[in-house]
């Protein structure tokens, strides 16, 4: 763990950009209590929702596996398929996950931090988050 990290509790911020044909971008970054982004790689859990809450996997699965955009980290376990991923930050401390779905499904994206035990749910997916 980095000096920067230790004795602090991370922030997490979650953002949506539409990408290629029925994807979109999930932009992950881990920021320290100062709310500057890390500068190491950090371990995620990533899933996708259909509760506000966070709570459970999304019914519905997405069209396609995710991806991880190149330069953005890394999916080191795919738990369940197109639901749920174990994620690495680049040395940045961001991740880009693509999800394709050609239903454009709303989903809610939760993060866990295992250092911390703490959740975030990001707010719902719009069908504008997707091209």
């Amino acid at each position: 763990m980095s000096e920067n990290m230790k004795g602090e509790q991370a922030d997490i911020t979650i953002g949506f950009t539409a990408g290629a044909s029925n994807a979109s971008t999930v932009a992950i970054t881990v920021k320290d209590a100062a709310g500057n982004a890390v500068s190491e790689p950090y371990l995620l859990d990533v899933w996708l929702s259909d509760a506000a809450t966070g709570l459970g996997l999304t019914a519905t699965a997405s069209s396609s596996a995710a991806a991880i955009v190149s330069g953005y980290g890394s999916i080191f376990t795919i738990n369940t398929a197109k639901k749920c991923w174990d994620v690495q930050t680049n040395a940045s401390g961001e991740a880009r996950i693509t999800i394709t779905d050609t239903a454009k499904t709303r989903f809610y994206v939760g993060v866990r931090d295992p250092r911390s035990g703490r959740s975030l749910v990001s707010a719902k997916m719009a069908t504008a988050d997707y091209t």
